[in-house]
């Protein structure tokens, strides 16, 4: 948790709410689009509707032809998309996974826990590694 609280502070990162977002765009394919149910300082739940990929890496990294509508169903689009970087640098982070603390399928629907500051990240992540949080 101290490196998180580390990355934090060079970031200038402090927890927050995240911002509401009514709508960002149609949906290329017309999936529903992701939402935020739970906003709480340093954490949010998403609702990830099917069709929509938690992506925890960066796909340009592994070589993999990513299309603009295929990289619109990333789930770290939606965030890039719906919260700042000076805020919320955690969402532009494939080291940190986006913030993402768990995965679903992309033909699955579901609740994501997400942390949205590096703390809060690492301190999820822990919970998650010692059976604190259930899936």
């Amino acid at each position: 948790m101290q490196q998180g609280l580390r990355k934090d502070k060079l970031q200038g990162c402090v927890p927050l709410l995240w911002p509401s977002v009514d709508s960002l765009s149609p949906t290329p394919l017309g999936h529903q689009e992701p939402r935020v149910v739970v906003n709480a300082p340093g954490f949010i739940v998403l609702m990830k509707p099917a069709g929509w990929e938690t992506d925890v890496y960066d796909v340009s990294k592994l070589g993999v032809p990513i299309s603009p509508v295929t990289r619109f169903y990333l789930l770290s689009s939606f965030l890039a998309a719906s919260g700042t970087e000076e805020q919320f640098p955690i969402s532009r982070s494939a080291d940190s996974g986006f913030g993402f603390i768990h995965r679903l399928d992309q033909m699955s629907s579901g609740l994501i826990l997400t942390a949205t500051c590096f703390l809060y990240h690492a301190f999820l992540q822990f919970q998650m590694a010692t059976y604190q949080i259930d899936r």
